[in-house]
């Protein structure tokens, strides 16, 4: 009874997105939904979307949204983007080089919207190339290699100590799945994008380094208050923010016309959308249901696992479903070790590239004016050949072990 509750909630999704409805609208209309199909009452909705407006952790996304979208209209004032293409491409003079490592770059910035800061160098790479489609899909999923391997995200330092395994080891083993993620979107995608960028290299190599640097100097800023000082995004981004300001010399009336600018309405109701979407899926506990599905499956226990994160993290998103799977997996597997944890990752990273609840997506689909469900489709293919890669790679590593 509950998965066909479960079944009327996605139908809801689904309808919506065929109907390219904006993600503010079809994530609370499911989410209505869902408070409706399980019986909720009006009184716990409610309460539950009061707590999930007002919590700690939906504050700190919307103001890092927020602030992220601000200073990429600082850096874009300055032309510091245009700045870093012009550099990378005299240094390089290869507009693969830019499509591939500034979308990872940013992904070292554990911040929603970072990869905003890296569209307009693919935009340029990719135009005449690639539709506004290809060009999201290229964006999104190569932005988010990191975050299945960097101890900069929540759900990589949660899966280490779960599992019980150092970081080191997991940074080592997951590095080749890495590696492979960026050659599965390479080969699609980005070897058909000329290697020239048609502009004669000018400058020393020494000058468009620092040129390079001076562009990029925020974006590192907030990467090392992050990694070395351990501050919160939020915190990191508006500290570089206002440095930038001041280094920059931005005027009063500049400051004022961004601060207008960056408060986007539906991205900020998109944000709230998707965490009271989020918080409504955990408190129907159909997630115990399906963990009990899935126990029952006549399959290897590693692909039990695997299929429950998949399924799981498409419905509430991964860093709830890693802390629920790990426990369980490593349980029933203590003698895999590392490579359990890659290879779950690796599956959690790839069901997030199809999640309604990974604000990434929306603030993707928004800024290329594209639907959800046209970067999901645009992803499938990329993910199915993920899963098979991570498969391989895990039974080879557990054979030779």
């Amino acid at each position: 009874m509950e998965l066909i509750k479960l079944g009327i909630t996605i139908a809801v999704l689904v309808i919506f997105l065929y109907f390219k409805k904006p993600m503010w609208m079809t994530l609370l209309a499911t989410s209505i939904t869902a408070s409706v199909v399980f019986n909720f009452g009006v009184v716990k909705t409610l309460d539950i979307a009061l707590e999930s407006a007002t919590s700690v952790s939906t504050t700190k996304l919307v103001v890092v949204v927020y602030a992220i979208g601000f200073l990429q209209l600082c850096m874009s004032r300055r032309n510091k983007m245009e700045h870093t293409q012009t550099a990378l491409s005299n240094l390089y003079n290869n507009q693969r080089v830019n499509v591939m490592c500034i979308p990872v770059f940013m992904g070292l910035l554990p911040a929603p919207n970072s990869i905003l800061l890296a569209a307009p160098i693919i935009d340029s790479a990719c135009e005449g190339i690639y539709d506004n489609k290809q060009k999201a899909i290229i964006a999104s999923y190569t932005r988010h290699v990191p975050e299945c391997i960097l101890p900069t995200y929540a759900q990589v330092i949660i899966a280490c100590t779960l599992g019980g395994i150092s970081v080191g080891s997991y940074l080592i083993f997951m590095a080749p799945m890495a590696l492979s993620m960026l050659a599965i979107v390479y080969f699609m995608y980005v070897r058909k994008i000329p290697k020239e960028s048609g502009i004669e290299a000018s400058g020393t190599k020494l000058a468009n380094t620092k040129l390079l640097f001076i562009s990029i100097w925020p974006i590192l800023v907030i990467i090392t208050l992050v990694i070395a000082l351990k501050l919160e995004v939020y915190m990191a981004t508006i500290i570089t923010i206002l440095m930038v300001l001041v280094i920059d010399k931005f005027k009063l009336k500049e400051v004022s016309a961004i601060s207008s600018t960056a408060l986007n309405i539906p991205l900020i109701a998109g944000t709230f959308a998707i965490m009271l979407f989020k918080d409504v899926i955990v408190n129907t506990g159909v997630i115990n249901t399906i963990v009990e599905l899935f126990d029952k499956l006549p399959l290897p226990a590693y692909i039990v696992y695997g299929l429950l994160l998949f399924v799981g993290t498409i419905i509430t998103g991964s860093q709830a479903m890693v802390t629920l799977v790990f426990p369980m997996a490593f349980t029933a597997m203590p003698e895999v070790g590392v490579i359990l944890a890659v290879f779950l990752m690796s599956i959690a990273n790839g069901a997030m590239a199809l999640s309604p609840t990974h604000i990434c997506l929306f603030i993707v689909s928004d800024y290329y004016k594209i639907t959800h469900k046209d970067l999901v489709l645009k992803a499938i293919p990329i993910i199915l050949i993920q899963m098979v890669v991570s498969l391989g790679y895990y039974l080879l590593i557990t054979a030779i072990m």
